[in-house]
């Protein structure tokens, strides 16, 4: 591996995804003859198993996108949305369809404030009028009875949190190469500029000394090492602890850890902070996994509106934390055997942090972590259920978003007071990650 100076980070959404794939015309698209029947949409498994419209009325089989990774929106030309999605829509596919075989399959829909009525022929010349190039479908409802089997399937596959229904026009799903959904994005994401936030984090308050490294062929090979993975390891070597960040469906390489300039003892063990499930199963290929700790990623498109202090009881305050408050939150924190205190004074310093105060004591607190997220709220025991923490979680929230990340939380599968709670605020599910000390075979 070799150190990223100047280091570029790459899109979650889109671009670490794209590797080498087979071409296909539109001409040839728009020429092919399917069948329309559609299979179930529980028991299918991929998206090349429906047959859709295009936007002129000619049947197509989507088995033709196999090879190449896709986005599946519903668009409209009158939505406040509109010009920022189609500008980045057209942007990825100008940058990505011949180099990468990136194909974009726009779906018009009405069902949202009546924002897309036009006929096909006005849906083609809206479209033309903005150098749309990508392919445009057939008008069709995405929610309710009538929704297309397609969207039903893919809202079986990557549902939201607060429902599976599609909460508004420009929701995105990401198709891998085998037609398989991989992740949904709410309609206010921006499709370009969801760069991986321990980066983003990193350049903005540089809370301490990490290092990143990525592969020789980068950026063909998008795979990231983040040194040291936590902050507090057994012998304070900053190369035995790591987060790694590649596509999942990109998991072969992290093989490259035994190829390229090693920077891994890999007779010793190594500590993996918070990563993608898919990159733990291929580490374990070489390593044994113990102390699994599992935890599901949920992120929020649209902050809510912070609830002021005021809807407080009377004794209880919500309050900026200071490092001098830091001791009585670290002995809350759960996993202080890998991060150290120093850390959250640093944190405190430079990024959000809100504690709940009853009579001067601190009840429960929430960090913005050194990865972009937000650390999981902690709540003394004897507060628990209290109700306090919406407050924080609304507040944090609201902040985070507005210093340009994206909010999202780790949540334990078996949490459901925490799942509950975000939720609420919008939170939806995006994928597991696990964090586990890795034993050598």
């Amino acid at each position: 591996m070799t150190m990223a100076y100047g280091f570029r980070a790459f899109s979650r959404l889109v671009v670490p995804i794209l590797g080498n794939a087979v071409c296909l015309s539109r001409a040839q698209l728009s020429t092919v003859k399917m069948a329309s029947n559609n299979p179930d949409y529980k028991s299918a498994t991929s998206i090349h198993e429906f047959t859709v419209k295009k936007i002129k009325g000619e049947e197509v089989k989507l088995d033709v996108y196999k090879g190449h990774v896709c986005i599946i929106v519903n668009v409209a030309s009158q939505c406040g949305l509109t010009a920022n999605n189609y500008k980045q829509l057209n942007e990825l596919y100008e940058q990505y369809a011949e180099s990468k075989g990136l194909r974009i399959l726009a779906f018009p829909c009405n069902q949202f404030a009546g924002q897309e009525p036009g006929n096909p022929e006005e849906i083609v010349c809206f479209a033309a009028d903005r150098k749309v190039k990508f392919d445009l479908f057939e008008k069709v409802d995405v929610n309710g009875d009538d929704a297309s089997p397609l969207w039903k399937f893919l809202k079986h596959k990557q549902g939201g949190a607060l429902g599976n229904f599609i909460k508004w026009n420009f929701t995105k799903f990401i198709i891998d190469k085998n037609g398989v959904p991989v992740e949904r994005h709410g309609p206010n994401v921006d499709p370009v500029n969801l760069f991986h936030q321990t980066i983003q984090t990193y350049r903005n308050n540089k809370v301490w000394d990490f290092h990143f490294y990525v592969a020789k062929n980068w950026p063909e090979d998008p795979i990231c090492l983040h040194f040291p993975g936590c902050t507090s390891t057994p012998n304070k070597d900053i190369f035995e602890s790591v987060t790694v960040f590649c596509p999942s469906e990109r998991a072969e390489l992290v093989d490259l850890l035994t190829s390229e300039d090693v920077l891994l003892d890999l007779t010793q063990p190594l500590y993996l902070n918070f990563t993608h499930e898919a990159i733990v199963n291929r580490f374990e290929r070489v390593y044994e996994a113990h102390d699994k700790i599992t935890g599901d990623v949920y992120s929020c498109d649209t902050p809510p509106v912070d609830i002021t202090a005021e809807e407080l009881p009377p004794d209880v305050e919500l309050v900026r934390l200071q490092p001098e408050h830091m001791k009585d939150v670290y002995d809350l924190y759960p996993a202080s055997d890998i991060e150290c205190r120093e850390i959250f004074e640093k944190l405190v310093a430079e990024l959000p942090a809100y504690g709940i105060f009853v009579e001067g004591q601190l009840a429960a607190w929430m960090v913005q972590s050194y990865y972009g997220a937000m650390f999981s709220m902690q709540t003394r025991p004897e507060f628990r259920r209290k109700g306090f923490g919406i407050y924080l979680a609304r507040r944090l929230t609201k902040e985070v978003a507005s210093r340009g990340y994206k909010p999202f939380v780790v949540i334990r599968p078996e949490n459901d007071a925490s799942r509950s709670l975000y939720c609420k605020l919008g939170f939806e599910k995006r994928f597991r990650t696990v964090r586990a000390v890795l034993r050598p075979r």
